[in-house]
C-alpha cells in the first residue's frame, strides 16, 4: 500500500501516503468511506465462506447462510469477490489503523486456512480470474497485517499455479475476456510481482524470487502493451478469444497496465512506462466520456462512431466501480513516477462523477454497477445480480482514494484532491477545508514543530480557465505553475492560514463523428444533468450551437437554471438519487459549437 518513507524517492518522483496519515474531514467523501466501511465490516464471514466450506466438507454454523442463494449471484460467490474482500479488510486496516479491521482480516485468513488444509486452491482458485484476486488478498493480509498463515497460503497458491498444466500450457490469447478458464489472464502478473517483491523484502531466497518473477513475466501482456508502445491504431486489432471478438474489454485492458507498472518497477525498462503513458493518452483522448467514465456500452473500447451510437441507444454507459478503481491506481502510479500533477485530473473527474455519484448498495449485495448516460434519459440503479465484481472493488477504491488526496516528495506536500482532509508528514500537519462541490474557495491551516517549514503545491485542474488566487494570512501569494502543480512561492510554517480560489467554469464535453454526436455540460469537474419535467423537450433545453454560459444562470452551488425558462434546471449528476430520471448527454449536429 505504500508509506511515507523517503529512502526510495528519486528526483521528480512523488509518493503516496499509506493512508493512515490522512484524516478525512466531514463531507461527501468521508460519508461514503464510512458507509462502505460499516457495510463490509457488517458482512458475516460465515456467510462469505459458506459455499467453500460446503465444497470441502466442513459443516457450516446453523446461523450461517449461503450468499450464493441470493438471486443472480455471479460465479456462485467464489473468487470473483472473495479475493477482493480478502484485500479489503487489510487495506481498511492499513488506511485507518482500526484494530477491528485487522481482526476481521485475520479471522478471514483463519477461515480460509481450514479450507486450505483440504484444498490448497480453495476449490476454484486456479480459475485465472479468481487466482489473481486470491493471491493479492493473501499477500495483503500478510504484508499489511503480518499474518504468517496468509503468506503460507499465498506461496502455496502460487506454487500450485506454477505446477499446473492450466498455467504451463495456457494459450494466452489476445483480448480474452472469457468465458473460459483464461478470462482476463493478462491481469495476473501484477499480483505475482507484488507477492515476489514482498517476499524478497521479507528475506525469501534469490532463487525463489527469480522463479516467481519468471512466472509473472509469462503473463505480461506484451502483445497488447506493444500496440501503444509502437503507436499503432488499436482498432486495427481484434481480440482472438473471449466474449466479444470485435472490441477489447475496457476495464480489464486498462487494469492490465497496472501489471505493466509492476514490471516497470522491477525491471526499470522505459518501454513499460512509455506504453502506459501512450495508452493513458489514448484513453483520455478517445474513450473518455464527460464524467470521466469509459466503455460506453457493454464495457468495450470502441471507435468514436460506436461510442456515439451507444450513448444514443443503451443504458450501460460505464462500469462504475471497477473502472474507477483501475483509473485511480494507474493515475497514481503515473503521478508518482513522473511527478506530473496532470495525472490527477482523470481521478478528480471520476472522484465526483463516479465514486461520489454512486448510490448505496442494498443489504442483499446489489451495487451500482453501471452508470447511465443515455440520451433518451437515464436513472441511477442497482444491478439486478447480487455480489458482482463491483461489490469487490467498491471498498478497494475507497481505500485507494484515501491515499490519493495528498502526495509528498519527502519534504514538501502536494494536494491532489480538493476535499476536506488533513495529512501529517514528519510532524508537519496540513488541514484542507472546503469542497469544490460547495464552492470555489478552499481553506488550509498549518500546524508544525518550531522551525519546520515546507512548501505546499496544489494540482492545477485541467478545467481551470480564470487565474487562481492564493492568500496567506490574508495577503496575496504568488503561485508558480510547473509540472501540473500550482506551488506557493513561500514556505509555510506553524500557524499559517491559506485560502485558494479555483473558479469553476461551465464547459461542454463533446463526442463527434461524421457530422453528429453527443454533448454534456461540465461545471469544473462536476458533470451536470437535466432533471426531467413532464411536457418539456430535453433536447431543446440548451442550444449547443451557442455558448452554454450565455444560456444558464447559477441558482445554487451545484444547480443552474435556463435563463429564459428558469423552471428548467441542471443539477450536478452526483446529486441525483436512485430512480430519479435525468438527461446527462444530448444529441448534437455538426454545426453546433459551444
Amino acid at each position: 500500500m505504500g508509506s511515507n518513507s523517503v529512502n526510495d524517492l528519486r528526483e521528480g518522483a512523488l509518493r503516496q501516503f499509506s493512508g493512515r496519515e490522512v484524516t478525512l474531514g466531514e463531507g461527501r467523501f468521508s460519508a461514503a468511506f464510512e458507509k462502505a466501511y460499516a457495510y463490509y465490516m457488517n458482512l458475516s464471514l460465515d456467510d462469505m465462506l459458506f459455499e467453500l466450506r460446503a465444497q470441502v466438507g466442513f459443516p457450516n454454523p446453523a446461523y450461517a447462510h449461503s450468499l450464493k442463494n441470493e438471486e443472480g449471484t455471479w460465479f456462485g460467490l467464489g473468487g470473483n469477490v472473495l479475493g477482493q474482500w480478502l484485500q479489503a479488510y487489510p487495506r481498511f486496516y492499513a488506511v485507518t489503523g482500526r484494530v477491528e479491521a485487522k481482526e476481521k482480516a485475520d479471522a478471514f485468513v483463519d477461515g480460509l486456512y481450514e479450507i486450505y488444509s483440504r484444498n490448497r486452491v480453495f476449490c476454484d482458485g486456479l480459475f485465472m480470474y479468481f487466482f489473481e484476486k486470491y493471491l493479492r488478498g493473501l499477500t495483503d493480509c500478510w504484508t499489511l497485517c503480518g499474518n504468517a498463515r496468509a503468506f503460507e497460503m499465498a506461496r502455496g497458491f502460487l506454487e500450485a499455479a506454477m505446477a499446473s498444466p492450466i498455467y504451463r500450457d495456457a494459450s494466452l490469447y489476445l483480448g480474452d475476456n472469457g468465458p473460459g478458464n483464461e478470462i482476463e489472464w493478462y491481469t495476473i502478473s501484477e499480483s505475482i510481482y507484488c507477492f515476489a517483491d514482498a517476499a524478497q523484502a521479507a528475506g525469501a531466497s534469490e532463487e525463489d524470487v527469480a522463479a516467481w518473477r519468471v512466472f509473472a513475466e509469462k503473463f505480461e501482456y506484451q502483445k497488447f502493451w506493444n500496440i501503444f508502445l509502437k503507436g499503432d491504431d488499436l482498432f486495427h486489432y481484434s481480440p482472438l478469444a473471449g466474449q466479444n471478438t470485435a472490441y477489447f474489454h475496457a476495464y480489464s485492458h486498462l487494469n492490465s497496465f497496472n501489471s505493466a507498472a509492476c514490471a516497470y518497477r522491477v525491471k526499470g525498462d522505459p518501454d513499460y512506462l512509455n506504453a502506459i503513458q501512450n495508452f493513458y493518452a489514448f484513453m483520455r483522448g478517445t474513450q473518455e466520456l464527460a464524467t470521466g467514465g469509459y466503455g460506453a456500452h457493454l464495457e468495450w473500447l470502441m471507435p468514436r462512431t460506436g461510442m456515439i451510437n451507444a450513448m444514443r441507444s443503451y443504458h450501460d454507459s460505464f462500469e462504475t466501480q471497477c473502472d474507477c478503481y483501475a483509473v485511480y491506481r494507474l493515475s497514481n502510479f503515473l503521478l508518482g513516477e513522473t511527478g506530473d500533477g496532470a495525472y490527477g485530473n482523470w481521478t478528480e473527474r471520476l472522484f465526483y462523477n463516479g465514486t461520489l455519484a454512486s448510490i448505496d448498495m442494498d443489504e442483499k449485495g446489489h451495487v451500482m454497477y453501471y452508470s447511465d448516460y443515455c440520451t433518451q434519459g437515464g436513472r441511477k440503479h442497482l444491478h439486478p445480480n447480487t455480489w458482482t465484481c463491483c461489490t469487490g472493488t467498491r471498498p478497494l477504491l475507497l481505500c485507494e482514494l484515501k491515499r490519493t488526496v495528498f502526495f509528498h516528495d519527502g519534504q514538501n506536500l502536494y494536494v491532489n484532491l480538493f476535499t476536506p482532509a488533513s495529512v501529517t508528514l514528519d510532524g508537519f500537519r496540513l488541514e484542507q477545508t472546503g469542497d469544490l462541490c460547495e464552492g470555489d474557495t478552499l481553506g488550509y491551516s498549518v500546524s508544525a514543530p518550531e522551525g519546520v517549514c515546507r512548501r505546499v503545491s496544489f494540482r492545477r485542474p485541467e478545467w481551470l480557465e480564470a487565474e487562481p488566487c492564493l492568500t496567506r494570512n490574508g495577503k496575496s501569494v504568488k503561485l508558480i505553475e510547473q509540472g501540473g502543480w500550482l506551488t506557493s512561492e513561500c514556505e509555510l510554517t506553524d500557524g499559517d492560514r491559506l485560502e485558494l480560489t479555483l473558479p469553476k467554469p461551465l464547459t461542454v464535453h463533446r463526442l463527434e463523428s461524421m457530422g453528429a454526436g453527443v454533448a454534456a455540460i461540465n461545471y469544473g469537474p462536476l458533470t451536470l444533468a437535466l432533471g426531467r419535467r413532464e411536457g418539456e423537450d430535453p433536447s431543446a433545453a440548451v442550444d449547443f450551437s451557442r455558448p452554454v454560459r450565455e444560456q444558464l444562470t447559477q441558482c445554487a452551488p451545484r444547480e443552474f437554471a435556463v435563463k429564459d425558462r428558469p423552471q428548467i434546471r441542471f443539477r450536478a449528476y452526483l446529486d441525483y438519487v436512485k430512480g430519479e430520471e435525468y438527461y446527462l448527454c444530448f444529441e448534437t449536429a455538426q454545426e453546433e459549437q459551444s
